[in-house]
């Protein structure tokens, strides 16, 4: 059974490439800066469409997590993860080529 669900949470992938946090995450870890941010109500949302599996066990539901669900449920970080790795790995394929 799938039930079509709208989630709005953080937009990691914008907040990440935002100044003022970059800066932030420079004089402090990432994680206090993330709660700093939240705490003041600054930080970028997204409302994610998600396709959610429900499962029944016995007499429960249970969620089926995907990726499009812990993307949404996770700001979008689990996008900006791969992407960032994806140009991680891209650079240092070239570099391998020119050496």
């Amino acid at each position: 059974y799938y039930v079509q669900a709208e989630i709005t949470s953080l937009d990691f992938p914008t907040l990440a490439g935002d100044e003022s946090f970059l800066t932030r995450t420079a004089q402090s870890d990432v994680l206090t800066a993330l709660q700093e941010v939240i705490a003041e109500g600054s930080a970028p949302e997204k409302t994610y469409e998600v396709q959610i599996q429900l499962i029944r066990e016995n007499e429960n539901w249970k969620v089926r997590m995907d990726n499009s669900l812990s993307d949404a449920l996770l700001g979008g970080y689990v996008t900006f993860y791969q992407e960032m790795t994806d140009e991680f790995m891209e650079v240092l394929a070239n570099e391998n080529e020119n050496n």
